[in-house]
């Protein structure tokens, strides 16, 4: 299911621009949209994207050429990595809502395909 964004989506200042966004049911994760569980993983989730954001912004802003190339794919490959193990390992298995699962099981060799390009990318540099 697709939703437009309203004026109490406001929290996520950039949603706006992107268009409608699907709408997760995660009621088998927390009890409700306001719940505490919710508000302190939304909490934490930005709280570490800010402090990934600052330590590799500086990283980047150093670099040019092979060597941003080489700190670029680096990245690519780990984050496609983590984000594939967590989905086959965590995700898959604890969703309980089956259009969930399903979609996460939908996108997943699209993430593959990402990594296998993207290490393959890196090998034909030299990084990998």
């Amino acid at each position: 299911m697709l939703r437009t964004v309203t004026a109490p989506d406001t929290a996520i200042a950039s949603e706006a621009a992107l268009g409608p966004l699907p709408e997760w049911d995660l009621s088998d994760l927390y009890p409700g949209r306001d719940s505490p569980e919710l508000r302190r993983d939304l909490t934490n989730l930005a709280t570490h994207a800010k402090i990934f954001r600052e330590r590799y912004e500086k990283k980047l802003a150093g670099l040019s050429g092979a060597d941003f190339d080489r700190a670029y794919l680096e990245h690519e490959i780990a984050f496609h990595t983590n984000a594939i193990q967590a989905v086959r390992a965590t995700l898959i298995p604890s969703t309980a809502n089956p259009e969930l699962r399903q979609f996460m099981t939908d996108v997943l060799p699209g993430f593959q395909h990402h990594l296998d390009e993207t290490v393959r990318i890196a090998k034909s540099l030299g990084y990998h």
